[in-house]
């Protein structure tokens, strides 16, 4: 993509070959988050990611991920995603 971003990030969430475990909840800025683990289950995706776990800062009122951490292989933080200034644009 010629871009930090690879397909793997924009690709809809796959609940079946996740495991998912709530590390905490935490307070920021007003809004409260579910901060969640996932890690690959399945031997298929474990080969395939390039993650060996990524973690999400869910808001607890729109279940919307505001901050994703991406870990290489080795368990290194590799890069973050921050979903900045969410407009309603349906109503």
């Amino acid at each position: 993509m010629g871009t930090d971003l690879a397909f793997e990030n924009l690709r809809p969430e796959n609940l079946d070959i996740h495991n998912y475990t709530l590390l905490r909840e935490e307070e920021n800025g007003g809004k409260h988050y579910f901060v969640i683990e996932s890690t690959p289950s399945t031997p298929e995706e474990k080969k395939g990611s390039a993650y060996s776990k990524r973690i999400f800062w869910i808001r607890s009122d729109i279940y919307f991920p505001e901050k994703i951490e991406f870990f290489d292989k080795r368990g290194r933080l590799s890069k973050r995603s921050v979903m900045e200034e969410l407009v309603n644009v349906s109503g």
